[in-house]
């Protein structure tokens, strides 16, 4: 017997999934570590930008070439 293969599944859909599994596995805690590790490293290579970034919007992006 054939077996019919699965849908494809989307970058963003595969990702939600793998998220919502750590989510389950690990808890919001682990999710909150990470952002304040994220965040320190942020502050560590732009002091004082972070604010005025959060003013904008966001970090700025590099410009494609």
């Amino acid at each position: 017997m054939i077996k019919i293969a699965e849908r494809a599944i989307t970058v963003a859909a595969a990702g939600r999934k793998g998220g919502l599994a750590l989510l389950s596995k690990r808890g919001k805690e682990h999710f909150a570590e990470i952002g304040k590790k994220g965040q320190e490293v942020i502050n560590k290579r732009y002091p004082g930008m972070a604010s005025t970034w959060g003013k904008k919007g966001g970090r700025p992006r590099k410009n494609n070439i």
